[in-house]
C-alpha cells in the first residue's frame, strides 16, 4: 500500500461523523498525530491515529509520522478527554518511532512514559489498530490497549 495513508484510511472508513481536535492546549500542535472525536456504530469514541502523509511533501509536514512531544501531549490530552466523558478510545498506529530531533527540546523521553502511565491508569475502554510500522517506544506509548 505504498502511497497510502494506512491509518487514515482506517479512520476514515470506520468512523463516522469525524471531528478532529487539534494541539495539546499548550505548547502547539503535532499533525504526524490525528485525533478527534466520532461515532462507531452510533457509539461516540476518542480516536488517535498516526498521519503519515500521503505525497512527498505531505510527509515532509507530517515528520514521516515520528511523532513528538507535542503529540504525545495531544493524544493524553485526548484520552484524559474521553476518560471524562466516558468515551472509549481507538488508537490507529503507524509509525516508525519518537522524532529523534524535536525541535522544542522539552523532554520527548518525559512525554512517553507520562503518556504511558496515563494510559495504563484509565478506566475507559482502550483498542488498538497496528495499521502499518509500529517501531520505537512511540509505537509503545500509543498502542497501550485493553
Amino acid at each position: 500500500m505504498d502511497g497510502e495513508n494506512t491509518a487514515k484510511m482506517i479512520l476514515c472508513n470506520l468512523i463516522q461523523e469525524f471531528t478532529e481536535l487539534n494541539g495539546d492546549r499548550k505548547l502547539g500542535d503535532d499533525i504526524s498525530v490525528c485525533g478527534g472525536i466520532g461515532y462507531l456504530h452510533d457509539i461516540p469514541v476518542t480516536v488517535i491515529a498516526h498521519n503519515r502523509g500521503r505525497t512527498l511533501a505531505e510527509r515532509i509536514q507530517c515528520n514521516f509520522s515520528m511523532t513528538t512531544s507535542i503529540g504525545f501531549k495531544k493524544s493524553e490530552r485526548l484520552c484524559m478527554q474521553a476518560e471524562k466523558f466516558q468515551r472509549p478510545i481507538i488508537q490507529i498506529v503507524d509509525t516508525v518511532g519518537a522524532h529523534i530531533e524535536d525541535e522544542n527540546n522539552i523532554g520527548q523521553h518525559y512525554f512517553i512514559a507520562s503518556h504511558i502511565k496515563n494510559m495504563l491508569e484509565l478506566n475507559s475502554p482502550i483498542g488498538c489498530i497496528i495499521a502499518g510500522n509500529a517501531l520505537n517506544t512511540a509505537a509503545l506509548a500509543m498502542s497501550i490497549s485493553d
